[in-house]
């Protein structure tokens, strides 16, 4: 195709202007000024640049100027939106959009839709996945970029008005949207916007920007929690599976920002907030609390034998081990199993000493969970927990449990981490002889 998208560059900085006359900020930028005749950088190297070697390099610069404006957002905020702006001549005046859904496709009822075949087929697969939100829903819903346009008076496709096309030709999406959109995965969804050239004249082009941009910014903060208003300090979540009224959110923003939770996944950054805490992830997580952070890195010691002093958990096992949190995982020897699930037991001595500081003695339990018994060593920690109101039971029924071996989850790992760090002020250093226990031997020798 060599055809030319008419005010396709005045219309895409008007947008840009529109953005942020609404929010103060400007979006990342990106125009291929090369007419299509020498360079198409929407179709595949071979295909769009030819055998022209300066066609090719201008190829290259333009999707690597998208590569670092991903990277850019993935850095700030965890993840982004990549809309690819264009214009056509159709009759009509629609505004089509695409995302990498074939239009016979987009006449498949919603459940259909939302099947994981077309999901992962397109370019808003990483929305759609971490939000857990219908693909049907994120493209024809009244939240979906079309239903924001068609609401204000535009006639757009898909759309909860307009849910597929029909009698036009329809543009899916193309090589820029699959490339940088979500398609493959990572932390960029993306989104081709197809305007009539109707729309973008400059007779009209303020206005619909304007809408456009509005669209686009009611989008966001629906679907990805992005606050992009002028006076908003928080622009957006730390991360993708963790919004605003997520459990332990205030929590996991204020320890995340001081550097202490890792995530789980970086592009898109996730941090997974019910899946299981390792003994590794605990050590690193706590270390960081109860370490000033004046003296991160730690450095590190060949304390435990399946912990190498090169390992990047090693700084993180030698605080642990330092101030008496490190327990070996075994009692024939002394390891620290970094990937075992650091237990709901485990959890509770470990958070109860950090607020109460390391010579606290808890009290004698007094058997309020039927899964424990009064000899075992956790029992006296997970009953001052409960008592401190750091953990609940796990069953609440008649006969309450409290399920000493389930994993503490990270989310709840942060809730804990963040209240004590809070709380306490006194440090928990012991004698540089490192724990008097191993495994259990502590709560044996208190008794």
């Amino acid at each position: 195709m060599t055809v030319a998208d008419t005010w396709s560059i005045e219309y895409t900085l008007a947008v840009a202007d529109a953005i942020h006359q609404l929010t103060g900020r400007y979006p990342h930028i990106v125009i291929n000024h090369i007419q299509r005749v020498k360079l198409d950088a929407n179709r595949d190297m071979p295909y769009g640049a030819q055998d022209s070697p300066a066609a090719q390099q201008a190829w290259r610069e333009f999707h690597d100027f998208l590569d670092m404006a991903e990277a850019s957002a993935v850095e700030q905020c965890g993840r982004g939106l990549y809309l690819d702006l264009h214009s056509n001549g159709q009759a009509g005046g629609w505004i089509q959009l695409g995302y990498g859904i074939p239009g016979s496709d987009l006449t498949l009822s919603n459940e259909e839709l939302d099947r994981p075949g077309h999901v992962i087929d397109s370019s808003l697969r990483t929305l759609s996945t971490i939000s857990g939100e219908g693909l049907s829903s994120l493209l024809r819903g009244p939240q979906s970029l079309g239903g924001l346009l068609a609401d204000r008076g535009y006639r757009a496709v898909p759309s909860n008005f307009v849910p597929w096309p029909s009698g036009i030709v329809y543009f899916d999406g193309g090589y820029n949207v699959f490339r940088h959109g979500s398609k493959n995965g990572g932390g960029v969804d993306g989104i081709q916007v197809e305007a009539s050239v109707d729309y973008v004249r400059p007779e009209k082009v303020e206005k619909f920007t304007r809408v456009l941009s509005e669209a686009i910014l009611t989008f966001m903060e629906a679907h990805y929690g992005f606050t992009l208003g002028e006076g908003n300090d928080v622009l957006c979540p730390s991360f993708a599976d963790v919004g605003p009224g997520s459990p332990g959110y205030n929590a996991i923003e204020t320890l995340f920002s001081k550097g202490i939770l890792p995530a789980c996944s970086t592009n898109p950054r996730l941090f997974c907030p019910d899946a299981p805490l390792t003994r590794g992830e605990a050590a690193e997580m706590i270390g960081k609390v109860i370490q000033p952070e004046s003296t991160w890195p730690v450095t590190a010691e060949s304390i435990y034998q399946d912990i190498l002093p090169e390992d990047p958990l090693a700084p993180w096992t030698t605080v642990m081990w330092q101030s008496g949190f490190g327990p070996s995982c075994r009692e024939d020897r002394l390891v620290f199993c970094p990937d075992r699930p650091f237990s709901r037991a485990e959890a509770a001595k470990t958070f109860l000493r950090i607020l109460k500081g390391s010579a606290y003695i808890p009290p004698e339990p007094s058997g309020s969970f039927t899964d424990m018994q009064p000899q075992d060593w956790d029992t006296w920690w997970t009953e001052a927990a409960y008592l401190e109101g750091l953990f609940q039971a796990c069953q609440a029924a008649s006969q309450m449990e409290f399920c000493p071996d389930a994993p503490i989850t990270r989310s709840e790992a942060a809730t804990l981490l963040y209240l004590v760090s809070e709380t306490q002020t006194t440090p928990h250093r012991i004698p540089e002889s490192g724990p008097a226990h191993v495994a259990d031997g502590e709560a044996k020798a208190k008794k």
